[in-house]
């Protein structure tokens, strides 16, 4: 196991009904909150007017920012900044899911340093004059964003979905709440299962050394997140299937589960690249239809990996058992269903090795240039399935 750091300054609750906590956490962190969340999900669901009164009940003085999408845009985290900038806006309250959380992140960002978000993507720049405070609260399981400090925002014209993360970023106060979980349908809810699981699978493994407990620890969590997505299933009621799912999305990219082994992310840009160029595909769902053929090209390129995978687990076989997954969540389909192009597979193919060239540090080119095209190609119509 290599040498690791962690770093986890997130103050973090946790349980149902916790949302009821924002306005009291709050108060002690800014005289006016900038609020961002999502367009309807809130809404209709009946908690915006819930939280407006708990803030308010706090005298917690707030502007409402609802104008992010799913694979949130640069115009609208850049958008948000400066409305908050003008509003004298000094904290941020983020409540969604990772898209939320991770443009609250970048408007964090840009309100004290100015200039675009997209100058601080893939580390390229640090946020010299720091960010805004921030609480994040979870309204699905799957990004693990409020308890890490990274985020994704698409460039739209460029069709780029880039990442950035900066210590500033992390939350100061996080709330997962899974009451939330029980207003979402079942596929959009095992769709978030597949981004924790591949948040802990890709780099175990990609990995290069071994680690006793963080080997261990993610296929515990792996193991948990498909047993308590299953659970619901076949019981919607079943509130402990979803206080767990909850809490292993929220412990899946905090680092103790995927640190010191020497592992990559590159699945997650494989699905950055498909959604950058394919907007209606949100990321849980593009993981999840890349999943098996990432896992094939796997086998190949790390055995050792594959086998110590299964060791732990108790299983034969990796492939059968994801594959297993997805047919008993719905998730077994392809990109073409979503519209992608056949043609397309070249440009997102030269995408990857763009970045692969630009961004050396980041481990892309554990993954050959030819395997990128077999998992896009596999993909496009379950050509792998016999």
């Amino acid at each position: 196991m290599k040498n690791l750091s962690l770093y986890l300054p997130t103050r973090y609750y946790f349980g149902y009904n916790s949302i009821d906590i924002l306005g009291e956490k709050a108060r002690g962190l800014g005289k006016k909150a900038f609020l961002v969340t999502g367009k309807r999900f809130l809404k209709e669901k009946g908690f915006l007017d819930r939280i407006f009164s708990n803030l308010r009940e706090k005298v917690i003085d707030f502007v409402h920012y609802d104008n992010i999408t799913p694979n949130p845009k640069v115009d609208e985290v850049d958008q948000g900044a400066e409305i908050a900038r003008e509003q004298g806006c000094d904290f941020i309250i983020g409540i969604g899911g990772g898209s939320v959380m991770d443009a609250s992140k970048g408007i964090a960002i840009v309100v004290k340093n100015k200039g675009s978000i997209w100058d601080y993507m893939m580390l390229q720049r640090e946020p010299e004059r720091g960010a805004l405070p921030i609480i994040l609260v979870s309204t699905i399981p799957a990004s693990g964003s409020e308890y890490n400090p990274g985020g994704v925002i698409t460039h739209s014209g460029e069709k780029k979905k880039w990442f950035f993360r900066s210590d500033y970023t992390y939350p100061q106060i996080s709330i997962v709440d899974p009451q939330f979980t029980e207003h979402l349908s079942f596929f959009y809810l095992a769709a978030g299962s597949i981004d924790m699981i591949t948040h802990m699978l890709e780099p175990f493994l990609s990995a290069e050394e071994e680690g006793y407990i963080p080997n261990r620890f993610a296929v515990l969590l792996i193991k948990g997140a498909m047993e308590m997505t299953l659970r619901i299933k076949n019981n919607p009621a079943d509130k402990e299937a979803r206080v767990n799912l909850c809490y292993i999305s929220s412990l899946a990219l905090c680092g103790i589960p995927t640190r010191g082994i020497g592992g990559s992310a590159m699945m997650h840009w494989v699905e950055h690249v498909l959604s950058g160029f394919y907007d209606n595909i949100s990321h849980p769902v593009g993981l999840a239809m890349l999943l098996v053929p990432f896992i094939r090209v796997m086998k190949q390129k790390f055995p050792e990996n594959i086998k110590r995978f299964e060791n732990i687990y108790g299983i034969d076989d990796i492939e059968e058992l994801f594959k297993s997954y997805l047919e008993k969540t719905g998730l077994l389909i392809s990109i073409k269903e979503y519209g992608v192009e056949r043609s397309d597979i070249d440009r997102m193919v030269r995408e990857y090795g763009l970045l692969t060239e630009k961004f050396p540090n980041f481990g892309l080119d554990k993954i050959e240039i030819e395997n990128i095209r077999r998992i896009y190609t596999e993909s496009y119509d379950l050509s792998y399935i016999s």
